[in-house]
Formats: C-alpha cells, structure tokens, sequence
C-alpha cells in the first residue's frame, strides 16, 4: 500500500510541508506526493520546500500536470500542450535544484 498526499492550498508555508512529510516518513508510512502545482485558485504553494524535503525525504513527487486542465485551473499544466513548449511552472519544477531533469533516473527495468 502507498498513500499519496496532494499539496495544495494548504501547503503554502514551509513549515506546513516539512511537518506533514517529516511526520510521514518518521511514522514510516509510504507516501508519495502525487499532486502539488505552484499555486491552485490564487493560493500560493510551497512547491520549492516540497521538491527541497521529498529530496530530503527520499519520497517521490508527480507534478502536477503535464497538460490539459480547463480554464480554471490551467495554471497547473506544465507544458502549453501535449507535445510542449514547458509553461514557465513547467520550467520551474523541470529545472529547480531538486527538479525532474536533476533528480529522475531511467527506471533500471529498461
């Protein structure tokens, strides 16, 4: 069983990120964060503190989302369409410290 935790609005100090996953990882429950964007009706996210303690951590994280998302929540997709260019949140969590092309590895099946 893997639980998955979506960090929206609510997860908009650091404080708020590191407590909710340090308190997971030290419960040794698995998690993932399977959905966070940089902000989600006008309400910023921590999304740098979430990349900074999942790498920390050692949890997973899916972004969210590639593309796709109605008018009201279009400010989540990465790219402008399904086969790009990256929007700037797309560029964002792609290119970060802690981002997609400086931590993903190719899974060792292939």
């Amino acid at each position: 069983m893997l639980f998955d935790v979506h960090m929206y609005s609510e997860y908009s100090s650091t404080s708020a990120v590191d407590s909710v996953l340090s308190q997971m990882q030290s419960s040794s429950i698995p998690i993932v964060v399977g959905e966070f964007g940089w902000q989600l009706n006008g309400q910023s996210v921590a999304w740098q503190q979430i990349l900074t303690t999942c790498n920390n951590l050692g949890i997973g994280y899916v972004a969210w989302s590639w593309s796709g998302n109605d008018a009201s929540s279009s400010q989540l997709d990465m790219a402008q369409d399904w086969e790009g260019p990256l929007t700037s949140w797309g560029q964002d969590v792609m290119t970060h410290q802690y981002g997609i092309a400086n931590t993903s590895q190719p899974a060792s099946i292939f």
